[in-house]
């Protein structure tokens, strides 16, 4: 049965079919279902194969027999998952890059339609998202792509920061969907062991950054910030960062956009950003006789 009630009707079944669990292998049937088009499925039909089950919600655990075996299978804490994710957390700037990569040297991609062209290629990132695009664009400089040209990066309200207190960090600390405690806490995950919040990843012009982007094929960019967002002086600081490096970079500012504010439709103004981004990507795309 998917979400919205309707029952689905199973064309075949996959018999005895072995996976593991916490290192426990178990086997039981699985039904092949029609999946497309459905958000969320419920099954846990495959439970009754266990029999009775032991449950203790308050260390989330259940416990019963296997194979003539006691055996105890564990939930993940909230603590658990986030020492099981920050050693990968950094490494979505490396990941991202050799994504890139992977994506050109499969060049049938870019032959499957005609509106497909790697010539014209954007970057975008919103958010933490933002942060992560800088990187990549820093590091593919280093490389010569011939099957793609990026004219164009967009920036929504980037995730960056530093040790300094900010005015907007002040003035909009509890702010909506995203507070200074907030912050804090996601680069103290982040960062490496003994790093402050000047790490280059953090602060990409602060005086722990040694890259100077001055010498950096650099695409033209476009930066989309909040007046209530408490990152904003950082966004201000990152814009004016690539203005000095002579890089060519439009800012668009909503004065009423908290973090993530253009995600809400309803609101005033939730249409400035795709304006400002439809803008420039047609400018881009002029420039290259598009």
């Amino acid at each position: 049965m998917v979400a919205s009630g309707e029952k689905l009707v199973s064309p075949g079944k996959c018999s005895s079919v072995p996976f593991k669990l916490q290192k426990v292998t178990f086997k039981a049937n699985f039904f092949i279902l029609p999946m497309e088009g459905y958000d969320v499925v419920l099954g846990t039909q495959w439970l009754r194969v266990l029999g009775p089950i032991q449950w203790d919600f308050g260390k989330l655990q259940m416990a019963f027999k296997w194979e003539n075996k006691e055996v105890v299978l564990r939930g993940l804490t909230v603590e658990f998952l986030w020492e099981a994710l920050v050693p990968h957390i950094s490494q979505q700037y490396t990941l991202s890059f050799l994504l890139l990569k992977l994506l050109l040297s499969l060049q049938f991609v870019f032959l499957t339609s005609v509106n497909v062209n790697p010539k014209l290629c954007f970057i975008a990132g919103d958010s933490a998202g933002g942060n992560l695009v800088h990187h990549v664009v820093v590091k593919a400089s280093e490389y010569e792509f011939s099957s793609l040209k990026l004219i164009g990066l967009i920036s929504i309200q980037p995730f960056f920061g530093g040790e300094e207190r900010t005015e907007s960090e002040i003035r909009n600390s509890g702010g909506l969907l995203l507070s200074v405690e907030d912050t804090d806490w996601y680069w103290k995950m982040f960062l490496p062991d003994g790093s402050d919040r000047d790490h280059p990843a953090v602060n990409v012009f602060g005086p722990k950054s040694s890259v100077d982007i001055s010498w950096v094929k650099y695409p033209s960019t476009l930066i989309l910030i909040g007046g209530l967002d408490l990152l904003y002086d950082w966004q201000r600081k990152y814009y004016d960062g690539l203005k000095k490096a002579g890089k060519e970079v439009d800012l668009v500012e909503d004065p009423n956009a908290f973090h993530g504010s253009h995600m809400f439709e309803e609101l005033p103004g939730s249409d400035l950003f795709i304006k400002g981004i439809r803008d420039f990507m047609g400018k881009q795309m002029n420039k290259e006789n598009y």
